[in-house]
């Protein structure tokens, strides 16, 4: 074995929990660099990255989002979790490795305790915003949408934990996340005083 999963010493791994006809859609699926569907640099070729082994998963794994590939994504992101290190990846990384697994984690989040987890991995991205704001602002004039920011939001709207709702969307805005942070205040305020109002 070769490629990208011999590049993160993941042959064992990759080798023993999935299947003959998973490894096959996973090679046919994750096609990085070409459209061509015989290029296989998943398990083949000699392949080089910078970006560590979680932030690789984390990518992988976005390949595989739909609900037929709940089981695969799973494992995946499992492996992702295992990998992850705060001292080896850099603001960038973790960021986009959060992001990934947020997004995932949210499509079975009625399956017991993910809700929960969505909202810890939320927190966690949310915590080194700054940072990341920082150093994203040194190539980009503008940030892009934070999916961890608005995910929270959405989720706390379900909740109407409408407080909540408009400190988290405060503090995105504060930082200049890309959103619509001001229409998702006025709509919490809005509850709130509609609330009152049944008083």
């Amino acid at each position: 074995m070769a490629g990208y999963i011999s590049f993160y010493k993941l042959d064992e791994w990759f080798s023993n929990t999935f299947s003959s006809d998973e490894q096959k859609y996973m090679i046919h699926t994750f096609q990085p660099f070409s459209s061509n569907d015989t290029e296989n640099c998943l398990t083949s070729g000699t392949h080089h990255s910078d970006n560590s082994c979680s932030a690789f998963l984390v990518t992988l794994l976005g390949w595989f989002y739909n609900k037929n590939n709940i089981e695969l994504c799973k494992k995946i992101a499992t492996k992702a979790e295992e990998s992850f290190s705060s001292q080896e990846n850099s603001f960038i990384e973790t960021h986009f490795y959060y992001q990934g697994l947020i997004q995932f984690y949210y499509k079975i989040r009625d399956t017991e305790g993910i809700l929960e987890k969505v909202i810890c991995l939320c927190n966690e991205a949310i915590s080194i915003a700054p940072k990341v704001a920082t150093e994203m602002k040194k190539d980009f004039p503008k940030l892009p949408r934070h999916i961890a920011y608005e995910q929270l939001a959405i989720i706390l709207k379900k909740k109407k934990d409408w407080k909540a709702v408009i400190d988290i969307c405060k503090k995105a805005k504060k930082e200049k996340w890309n959103g619509d942070w001001d229409k998702r205040i006025n709509e919490a305020e809005l509850k709130i005083k509609n609330d009152l109002s049944l008083y």
